[in-house]
């Protein structure tokens, strides 16, 4: 719905004699997703308030020029002017106005970045409607609040400029004004301090007239400089400062004053008024701390799908958390071994050599009061306080935390923090941390698979070298190894024609859009896939993704993706929810080191994007031929099939109005080695993209196989592994 719509009924519209609460209860709905915007305004409409709604930005600001509702809520993703720019739009025009920032995960940075133009609320899609009233009621809480500190200190002002007929009056409303209000002179000593200041900072009106402003607010003092207050320029200002209360406890107050001046321009005395925002300014340190933690997971994350060496994992997990969390603790990740004895797997900490001595030649087995051994027979995270009887490893330590590292069939050790100063973690802390551990376990657990299914290979692989003498021996069993190898072969051929079945005939031309696939089988049977198809009468999705492994099962693999893809693809248009939906199917069927890369995009003919979502696969480069840049395109996103609990997929969005081409391919292309051992890599993909970007697509992707050639010094025709090409060109 359009902003010109809702002004259609002019009985809905708010009149001159229309203020009060009916104004006050105005609220501005922007999202370009009509379906949350539907929703959203429908509730609020329901819940008495006055709701006017927008589809993008621009249409926003026009309702808020022509009505100037006293509340907006504003996605921050939105095509065109972006949710962070309307918001720098609205503080141009007006700072009064609440506003309430509807956001992602991926949207974090933005929502800390909007937090400088004073964000009322951030409300996490999808949203809670309860939550959302609750926010809304909030906001105009916090507008009658500013309303009232603006009412007292324009009555304050006029007061003060008249004379002290009504000096009872003006000293009952200063002394018991809602908001805190004092006055003093340009030196910064205290004039007048009302009982709210008292409240607030824990000084009575007695010690307070005794005291400068830079005893108070310790890190600004004043509002106004001299030169500020010997000018005439600057007369009034506000800004958030701190506190140091009574109690010597620090808060954080948004101060407003007022520079009073007499006839000739010199300063009377500076009258101000303050309000506790301590909570807020904690909400919004409190939502920095829980970016840093997400960022954190995800990077450890990708760490663990990369790993080849737990100790190399274990050193970057422990001093990862000293830098960014646990500044002045020590972290350290004890490992359980085959005899139950536990081994120090690495530390971190600015108190690193003094704890290594501390364990050195010191047992940690059957210890019940050791809080790592605890922690291990508990199978549950152990913290000081949780019994008495429990004590830091190092002597004297205020705090300490010891969380197992376990899967639900084997326990491999505990992650320890422990620190000399008293340490309070909240519930995001722990979920980190239990979250890091489970990480740790479940690498302990594919590093483990990885190790016995090499020494399994091995066996197997010895085992056929027996059987290759033993048959070289018995002559008479020649025809039916020949029988079995014929069969082998009519089998992988199957298998292969299966494999190229699963391939498109055809790839979708849509006038603007233009596909060119090249495949190239390996050695031996590989697991490659890609696809193009029209999801919608304005959409159409590309896929590439590669299967572990090779051989006949590698192939099935890719028909089973084929199969399951097509289950969601033409009814869901978000590719990161299209891979939650494959990654729970295939965590359901696949075996134990099966799994996938892959990466789907579709695009979207109407709005120019690419929408598109990355489960570890190569980042596909996008060349734009406006000015010659390539970006790769990159999202968060884990390998599909290895485990159900806990994983997402984000979904990017990347403007394609003008002229793009698009390479996608797999990691036949970038890992394939010369005689030197040495890989194609991606700096000679990228530098092949930039060289070829004149040619037609078929022909663009012929020369980068010939390069391939050329690099391998393969003569065959194929590789060690499958090569799996796809351009799309866009706009050309």
């Amino acid at each position: 719905m359009g902003w010109l719509e809702i002004f259609q009924n002019d009985s809905e519209l708010l009149t001159t004699g229309d203020i009060g609460e009916q104004a006050l209860k105005s609220v501005l709905v922007v999202d370009d997703e009509i379906h949350i915007t539907d929703t959203l305004g429908r509730f609020l409409q329901e819940s008495g308030y006055q709701v006017y709604m927008a589809a993008n930005a621009l249409e926003a600001l026009e309702i808020f020029r022509i009505r100037q509702p006293k509340i907006i809520v504003t996605d921050l993703m939105m095509p065109g002017m972006s949710g962070l720019e309307f918001i720098k739009a609205i503080r141009e025009i007006d700072w009064d106005t609440q506003i309430i920032v509807l956001t992602g995960h991926g949207d974090m940075e933005t929502a800390i970045t909007a937090l400088r133009h004073q964000v009322a609320e951030f409300l996490l899609k999808p949203v809670d409607l309860l939550v959302l009233r609750h926010a809304v009621e909030k906001a105009i809480i916090h507008i009658k609040l500013k309303e009232e500190i603006r009412e007292y200190t324009v009555e304050l002002e006029r007061l003060y400029s008249e004379i002290r007929e009504n000096k009872e009056h003006v000293e009952a409303i200063f002394k018991h004004a809602p908001v805190a209000v004092i006055t003093y002179d340009a030196a910064g000593r205290i004039l007048s301090w009302n009982d709210k200041a008292g409240l607030i900072t824990g000084y009575g009106r007695e010690k307070a007239l005794d005291k400068t402003l830079n005893d108070l607010f310790v890190l600004n003092g004043p509002l106004f400089s001299a030169d500020e207050l010997r000018g005439q320029e600057v007369s009034q200002r506000t800004q958030v400062s701190q506190i140091l209360t009574h109690s010597h406890e620090m808060r954080y107050v948004e101060r407003a004053g007022k520079v009073l001046r007499n006839g000739q321009g010199g300063v009377v005395s500076i009258i101000e008024t303050f309000m506790d925002v301590t909570e807020r300014m904690q909400d919004e340190r409190l939502l920095e701390k829980r970016y840093l933690q997400v960022q954190i997971i995800n990077e450890i994350g990708k760490r663990i799908a990369a790993s080849t060496a737990i100790k190399t994992l274990l050193d970057f997990v422990a001093n990862r958390l000293v830098k960014t969390f646990f500044e002045s603790a020590t972290v350290a990740i004890f490992l359980l071994e085959e005899n139950d004895s536990l081994r120090l797997g690495t530390a971190a900490g600015i108190s690193k050599s003094d704890f290594v001595k501390q364990l050195s030649g010191k047992s940690l087995a059957g210890e019940e009061q050791n809080p790592i051994r605890r922690a291990l027979t508990a199978k549950r995270r152990i913290m000081k306080g949780d019994d008495p009887g429990f004590k830091a490893l190092t002597p004297d330590r205020e705090s300490f935390f010891a969380f197992p590292i376990a899967t639900q069939s084997k326990i491999y050790g505990v992650l320890y923090i422990e620190n000399s100063e008293l340490m309070i973690l909240d519930d995001g802390d722990i979920f980190l941390l239990e979250a890091i551990a489970e990480y740790i376990a479940i690498s302990m657990d594919r590093l483990a698979l990885i190790e016995k299914i090499t020494t399994q290979n091995a066996l197997l692989e010895e085992q056929a070298a027996d059987l290759k003498n033993a048959l070289g021996q018995v002559e008479q069993q020649k025809s039916i190894i020949e029988e079995k190898n014929k069969q082998l072969e009519q089998d992988l051929k199957k298998a292969g024609d299966l494999q190229k079945s699963l391939l498109p005939v055809t790839l979708p031309d849509s006038g603007d859009i233009h596909f060119a696939a090249s495949f190239t089988p390996s050695h031996q049977l590989g697991g490659d896939f890609y696809d193009a198809f029209p999801v919608n009468d304005h959409m159409t999705g590309f896929l590439i993704a590669d299967a572990t492994g090779h051989g006949v099962s590698s192939a099935m693999l890719s028909a089973m993706f084929k199969m399951t893809l097509g289950k969601y693809a033409k009814t869901e248009t978000d590719p990161g929810r299209v891979f939650e939906f494959l990654n729970r199917d295939f965590c359901n069927v696949l075996q134990t080191g099966d799994f996938f890369t892959a990466f789907y995009g579709i695009v979207d003919h109407k709005k120019r994007e690419l929408i598109y979502s990355n489960a570890a696969h190569p980042m596909p480069l996008l060349y734009d031929y406006k000015d010659k840049s390539i970006a790769a395109l990159d999202s968060e996103g884990f390998l599909l099939g290895v485990m159900d609990e806990g994983i997402t997929y984000e979904t990017r969005k990347q403007s394609i109005d003008g002229a793009f081409r698009l390479f996608v391919y797999t990691d036949g292309l970038q890992e394939a080695i010369n005689k030197k051992g040495e890989q194609f890599g991606d700096e000679r993909i990228e530098k092949a993209m930039r060289k070829y970007a004149g040619h037609k697509r078929q022909d663009f992707l012929e020369r980068i196989v010939s390069d391939l050639k050329r690099y391998t010094g393969e003569k065959s025709g194929t590789f060690d592994d499958d090569l799996t090409l796809m351009v799309v060109d866009i706009g050309l």
